[in-house]
């Protein structure tokens, strides 16, 4: 969510350009969110869906930390963010539809409150982290260290994701 700030200010492009890439990055929820939501239901588990999205979004900060100079074409950028949108939507799928299929009825309304709360925690621990790393680094600077944080952190849901198991199928 730093990436239009390094456009404005150090690629020096416009706001409307800004607001472009940041469009980019949401095109795929308005069709891969509901994909996500049936694949969680009929395979039982948000693992499959969790490992995709996190192996995109490793490949996508990897693609930034290579490619992304003050020179780089705003084409190329959309794309990036366009490929970067498969993981974008992938959140709401998965915390909503996920605790649908993964958690025992008994505990379900809890595990979504918690699961809620978590996500807007992550959020703010998320900006307060990033902001550290542009304060860090700079703008240019700060931006790389970010990805490489961002990049720990989807390394880190993947291996959470490997854990996951679909819930056995209780007799009635």
């Amino acid at each position: 969510f730093f990436l239009p700030l390094y456009v404005l200010r150090v690629m020096g492009l416009s706001a409307t350009e800004s607001g472009i890439i940041m469009a980019c990055y949401s095109i795929a929820g308005l069709f891969l969110s509901p994909v996500y939501g049936r694949v969680i239901g009929k395979s039982g588990s948000a693992k499959g869906v969790l490992a995709i999205v996190s192996a995109v979004r490793v490949v996508i900060a990897l693609a930034f930390i290579f490619f992304l100079t003050p020179s780089t074409p705003i084409w190329v950028i959309c794309i990036f963010m366009l490929v970067g949108g498969i993981y974008n939507c992938a959140g709401g799928s998965i915390f909503s539809a996920g605790p649908q299929v993964q958690l025992k009825p008994e505990v379900r309304a809890q595990g979504n409150a918690v699961i809620q709360q978590m996500q807007t925690f992550g959020s703010s621990i998320g900006i307060a982290v990033y902001t550290v790393c542009i304060g860090i680094g700079g703008m240019e600077g700060g931006f790389t260290i970010s990805l490489v944080v961002s990049i720990v952190c989807a390394v880190g849901a993947l291996i959470a994701a490997l854990g996951m198991k679909k819930l056995p199928v209780s007799e009635q």
